[in-house]
């Protein structure tokens, strides 16, 4: 079984979008359209690969509302780290939508503050990974409700 279909069978919670596409590799606004994801490029902004990789665990591994486990952190982190290693030698370059790859959960003055991000779907919560590479690209998305 190839990642992309062990991602769909893994991620049990909310909806997920992931596919990788070969020649010719989409630039970021096909990339978006093939996604399924609103045509809006200001909404994304570029990580490196380490923060790309944190993300794709993340939303793997926990729902976007609520931080439930989805699966286990070490085969979220295996099919995330699959997914990537299929761009790594083809000069990627990763675009998200907000900061779910950050430590999700601060307290400031009596406020709890979450991760940001700027919608892409009408769905509650959505993030995850556009990939564009020399010769593939691909993405990795979730969207879950509250």
């Amino acid at each position: 079984m190839d990642v992309v279909a062990r991602i769909l069978e893994a991620r049990t919670a909310g909806v997920i979008r992931c596919a990788v596409l070969d020649d010719p590799p989409k630039g970021l606004l096909e990339l978006a359209a093939a996604a399924r994801l609103r045509l809006e490029l200001d909404r994304l902004r570029e990580v490196d690969s380490a923060r790309a990789r944190a993300l794709a665990t993340r939303i793997l591994y926990r729902d976007l509302a609520y931080r439930v486990e989805i699966m286990p952190e070490r085969l979220a982190y295996e099919l995330a780290d699959q997914f990537l290693e299929l761009f790594v030698d083809r000069s990627p370059q990763y675009f998200t939508n907000g900061d779910f790859d950050r430590e999700p959960l601060a307290k400031t003055k009596d406020v709890t503050v979450g991760p940001s991000w700027n919608p892409m779907t009408d769905a509650m919560f959505d993030t995850g990974l556009l990939v564009t590479a020399l010769t593939r690209s691909g993405y990795l998305w979730v969207e879950d409700e509250d």
